[in-house]
């Protein structure tokens, strides 16, 4: 479970915020609609980041802070645009990861677009009944997925509500 975010752990403040607000787009108070993409560092997982002190911050979650106030324990900032690199404020809301994985599902993203649900019982019977070592990178290859896609499966972190 995240911690909760608290702005006061940061060491000045406010030169932070500066430096935030320093790399969002051009124009973007003009365009409340659109997504404001990070112009900083991106991480390999498409989400901008930001480091202040020893620790990385995702910009969304630092962006939904100094809009909206503090992140409540238990709780992740969701992007209502499926864009991880969007920090718009407007797009940002509060949720859990099963809100997030049902987002997902919802707007049909690309994450779940090689499995539905009748893949996902047939993976979870061969886990369930057939497991051996080296199952899930199999199934991710016959799939055309992630390993930790079928990881996922296996621990109901997704498609918990399949059934065998």
């Amino acid at each position: 479970m995240q911690d909760k975010i608290d702005l006061i752990d940061f060491k000045a403040f406010s030169n932070f915020e500066k430096r935030f607000l320093s790399l969002m787009p051009e124009n973007s108070f003009n365009d409340y609609d659109s997504c404001w993409l990070w112009q900083g560092k991106l991480e390999t997982t498409g989400y901008g980041r930001i480091v202040c002190g020893n620790k990385r911050y995702g910009v969304h979650q630092l962006a939904y802070m100094i809009f909206n106030g503090d992140i409540p324990q238990g709780k992740i900032v969701r992007h209502t645009c499926d864009n991880k690199n969007c920090m718009n404020p407007k797009h940002l809301v509060l949720g859990n990861h099963q809100d997030n994985a049902l987002d997902l599902m919802q707007r049909k993203s690309p994450i779940f677009a090689q499995l539905n649900e009748e893949a996902v019982k047939v993976i979870k019977w061969m886990l369930k009944y057939k497991n051996h070592h080296g199952l899930s990178r199999k199934l991710a290859s016959v799939y055309n997925v992630h390993f930790t896609t079928i990881s996922d499966i296996k621990r109901n972190k997704t498609w918990y509500w399949v059934n065998v």
